[in-house]
């Protein structure tokens, strides 16, 4: 069962038979230890065990001591998974229904002269940085530049533009792709805020805004508070996203109340809630909080 690792699990397999814990591996490999333990999870399922200490009953002869579980771990079970991605995709594709519905209720045209609602921060100023499903094994790319350009007439100074493509894997099981920041700058102002406003012009396709904030982790099934917002083809729109309207996807299974202080990411995505697999982009500009 070994030959039906990936190299990369086959990697984590080795240093977890070395004694090295998950948190140590992902130090050493200088990746997230999320990605460490969606590997882990997956090299359990092919070699047909649910925790190191069995791993290391199974195939360990070098007398190292297992390292402890950073958590109890659940059994593996590939059906479950694939009926939990099957019920994703539909739960994705009524989304995208409901949002296309609701497009002209929840998006306005823009105005180049239309007043701030609240404190503008400028783009270049958001640290904004591109992450993809690439981290977690998968194929999907993220792509961002901050320009300055005219639009509609009007120059901007800074104008976000984010292209991604959503890629199939294999497993099928994480495929997005975004821009986010964490910039304590942005973070502590959007933490003192009530809501955000920005100008968006995309490709006629959804995206998501979302915020995470401390629950949003590989155990939670990635929880996060999110807004979806339509584009039209060409255009410019204007995204109001009052705190009130975020929800917590239904698919995520983890409850629990959004809170604004412990707000410590924002993203724009997309996935396949939003869209279907393939490229897309959207310019993001003029962002404000109220």
């Amino acid at each position: 069962m070994l030959e039906n690792l990936s190299a990369r699990e086959r990697e984590i397999f080795n240093l977890l038979l070395e004694g090295i814990s998950p948190k140590e591996i992902a130090n050493r490999l200088n990746v997230s230890y999320s990605t460490v333990d969606f590997h882990r999870t997956k090299l359990y399922g092919k070699l047909g065990v649910h925790s190191i200490q069995e791993l290391f009953a199974k195939y360990s002869a070098n007398g190292k001591t297992a390292p402890a579980e950073p958590e109890a771990e659940l059994p593996v079970s590939g059906t479950k998974t694939q009926k939990k991605f099957r019920l994703l995709l539909l739960v994705g594709i009524a989304l995208i229904v409901f949002s296309v519905s609701l497009i002209l209720i929840f998006i306005k045209k823009s105005s180049a002269h239309s007043k701030p609602k609240g404190v503008m921060i400028p783009i270049n100023l958001m640290s904004f940085h591109p992450v993809s499903d690439e981290e977690a094994g998968g194929n999907s790319t993220s792509e961002i530049s901050v320009t300055r350009e005219e639009i509609d007439g009007v120059i901007i100074d800074s104008v976000l533009t984010l292209k991604t493509n959503l890629a199939k894997r294999e497993s099928g099981d994480i495929v997005y792709a975004n821009a986010h920041t964490s910039s304590y700058y942005v973070i502590h102002q959007l933490r003192q805020a009530n809501g955000i406003r920005f100008k968006a012009r995309g490709d006629g396709k959804t995206w998501a805004a979302e915020f995470h904030t401390p629950e949003t982790k590989a155990e939670t099934n990635h929880a996060k508070y999110r807004y979806e917002f339509g584009t039209i083809l060409d255009q410019v729109i204007v995204v109001d996203i009052p705190y009130s309207s975020l929800y917590l996807p239904i698919w995520i299974n983890y409850l629990f109340d959004f809170k604004k202080e412990t707000i410590r990411l924002f993203a724009i995505e997309t996935d396949l809630s939003v869209q279907s697999y393939g490229s897309s982009f959207v310019q993001i500009f003029d962002f404000e909080i109220y």
